[in-house]
């Protein structure tokens, strides 16, 4: 459906301008600070909301791009992350153009967010940036602290509002999406060892963002198609289309963490030559 997402933004907006949670909407399970972002959306009709948010998907892609945005935008996890409506465009300008502000802003997503911190944070610390860290987290305070201050009970909302992690597993374009077929919590724990353990090896050394990236799109367990977007550096536009019927004949988005796989051998490939 176009928009699909952007349409719960939408209704998670119009729900807080008629004096109702976000959260009493089905699948809006963002923090309160973004649904206060979205909130001008809700004075406007669907179709002239979804344009304008569509405008700023686009931009935000130019940020990401520059002059490759008509070349990025044929990879299918943008395209889609367009078509549903969905935020994750903004959140990587944001996060990796935008300064500490912009990194700040991230945390409207804390599932990319997490990852996008992460980086730069190391980043910061090993080129010495170290007030850019402190003015992230003053910002993150501000922008969760004010309607924290308004609104205590909004964290307990938000936290009952989305289902367990392992809800999604089948749709995961990631390796988490093994745990959908394994359900036992031994094989779960591993994952997360093992991932937290990927993750943070590759911060630790100074990695390209690149392939830190292609690791954090193989291991997310909070990961849809429009999630590979994160890996706008390398993109592998004919495989994405390639791997779109197989993952609708086997009804799964494990198959998607094939193109981070991918890029990761592509780029320790072009190392070697």
């Amino acid at each position: 459906m176009l928009g699909y997402d952007f349409n719960i933004f939408w209704e998670g907006a119009r729900a807080i301008l008629s004096g109702h949670s976000p959260y009493s909407v089905e699948g809006f399970f963002s923090p309160l600070p973004f649904a206060w972002l979205i909130l001008p959306f809700g004075f406007l009709s669907f179709e002239v909301a979804y344009s304008i948010w569509t405008a700023i998907n686009l931009l935000s892609l130019v940020v990401i791009s520059k002059k490759d945005a008509l070349r990025l935008i044929l990879f299918l996890p943008v395209m889609f992350a367009i078509w549903v409506g969905q935020v994750d465009l903004l959140i990587i300008a944001a996060g990796f153009f935008g300064g500490w502000l912009g990194l700040a802003i991230t945390t409207l997503k804390p599932q990319l967010s997490v990852w996008i911190v992460s980086y730069k944070f190391a980043e910061w610390w090993r080129e010495g940036k170290r007030q850019n860290i402190l003015y992230t987290l003053l910002a993150i305070l501000v922008i969760y602290g004010i309607p924290s201050l308004l609104q205590p009970g909004w964290w307990n909302s938000w936290a009952s509002a989305p289902p367990s992690i392992f809800h999604y597993a089948s749709h995961a374009s990631s390796l988490f999406g093994l745990s959908a077929l394994f359900v036992n919590s031994t094989f779960n724990t591993l994952f997360f060892v093992i991932a937290l353990a990927a993750i943070s090896f590759i911060l630790l050394r100074p990695f390209s963002r690149g392939r830190f990236l292609s690791w954090v799109a193989i291991f997310n367990p909070v990961a849809n198609i429009y999630s590979l977007s994160i890996v706008f550096e390398n993109v592998a536009i004919g495989l994405s289309w390639l791997l779109l019927p197989v993952s609708i004949n086997l009804h799964t988005g494990l198959p998607w963490a094939f193109i981070p796989i991918y890029l990761l051998w592509r780029d320790f490939s072009d190392h070697k030559k």
